[in-house]
């Protein structure tokens, strides 16, 4: 009943569980055996954090920290209590005197990049995280994370690497696709994003943010685009945004009938598809205005509400 450890580690519990009132009841049991221990006023301060109150949190923990400046648990709480107050710069130094005698701390190392990234240093960030693009930490979201930062940071030419990495292992994550995509576009790599989503398409035929990222390198109305919807509508013949790019297409390009008859194909896959809808009542106009007023008339009679 006297093992001070024991009740900071079952407090340590309750609140990683949500039972504050539990870590309560256990902390002034631990203050009453070690009141002036600095691991007691690591969980009084927390208490107050986690009921959203940040200035009690502080107060509690940055007096602690005067007295007792060298111990870690004590220095962790104190810097998610300058989190939650918002003070990034002060929570990056609590976070880095910690990484300094830990450095091969994983969520550490990640702590102090998101606060630099917060504090607009983005570069920083990403030189930060260097040392994880190594060994098993080298995890295709490392490399997009840092190739993600240097891109925030204008370091396109070391973007691409990294986001090329993470677009081999994860191709159809769209989170790197879009990553890749801006760096392809920053350094006017139209050729090498063609190749490259060509032979991924290969690969993976039916993965729509593939081929919506394959037409974003062509003009849209020109020949190449028709061929790369063509190859899209193969693979997906009946993909409703397959057929909206190939209708799009071919409005573009003044294609007015063909327009029309692949709006009206997607009105049968999805009755009410609103731009499809909205072609057809277009073309009706031109050429039917009483076909037009009771398409639309079936349409009102369809909608849920005014």
């Amino acid at each position: 009943p006297n093992q001070f450890p024991a009740y900071i580690i079952q407090a340590q519990l309750a609140i990683a569980r949500g039972d504050l009132a539990e870590a309560d009841r256990l902390v002034r049991t631990a203050a009453r055996i070690a009141p002036q221990h600095p691991h007691v006023a690591a969980v009084e301060g927390t208490l107050p954090l986690r009921r959203g109150d940040a200035d009690r949190a502080l107060s509690i923990l940055s007096g602690a920290a005067e007295r007792a400046p060298g111990d870690a648990q004590l220095r962790h709480a104190l810097a998610f209590a300058y989190l939650g107050k918002g003070h990034h710069a002060f929570a990056e130094q609590a976070f880095r005197s910690l990484l300094e005698t830990d450095p091969t701390s994983r969520p550490l190392r990640l702590m102090v990049a998101n606060l630099l990234r917060l504090q607009s240093r983005p570069a920083e960030a990403a030189d930060e995280l260097v040392p994880l693009l190594e060994g098993e930490t080298a995890t295709p979201g490392m490399h997009r994370l840092v190739g993600e930062l240097e891109l925030d940071a204008g370091r396109t030419e070391l973007a691409l690497p990294r986001l090329r990495t993470a677009f081999a292992a994860q191709p159809l994550d769209r989170r790197n696709i879009l990553a890749l995509i801006e760096a392809w576009r920053r350094l006017e790599r139209l050729d090498e994003a063609r190749e490259t989503l060509d032979a991924t398409l290969a690969e993976h035929p039916q993965a729509p943010d593939l081929w919506r990222a394959r037409l974003l390198f062509e003009e849209f109305a020109g020949d190449q685009a028709r061929e790369v919807i063509a190859r899209w509508r193969e693979a997906m013949p009946d993909y409703i945004p397959a057929l909206e790019a190939q209708s799009t297409l071919h409005d573009q390009t003044g294609e007015h009938d063909q327009a029309f008859a692949i709006a009206q194909r997607i009105t049968e896959l999805q009755p009410g598809h609103t731009l499809a809808e909205l072609r057809v009542v277009d073309q009706l106009l031109r050429t039917d205005p009483d076909a037009a007023v009771l398409r639309v008339e079936g349409l009102l009679a369809q909608a849920p509400d005014p």
